[in-house]
């Protein structure tokens, strides 16, 4: 069975408080995914932060199961 990707989101956290955050598109030459692989998206972050280097990051992937 293969999975595709529905959406990839990511925020950035500091002091759990979220501070950039933002909606990923799977690159079009992408197709399901591959255990071990990474999902290759592109996109963009909005929101407010002084310094990025100590930001936790944390991604969210919904997947779709093919109906048979």
């Amino acid at each position: 069975m293969q999975l595709s990707i529905k959406s990839v989101s990511i925020a950035f956290t500091a002091n759990g408080r979220t501070v950039l955050a933002g909606n990923l598109s799977r690159n079009s030459g992408s197709n399901g995914l591959v255990p071990g692989k990474p999902i290759p998206v592109t996109g963009y972050v909005t929101g407010k932060a002084s310094d990025v280097n100590d930001l936790e990051r944390q991604f969210g992937v919904q997947v779709v199961a093919p109906t048979y």
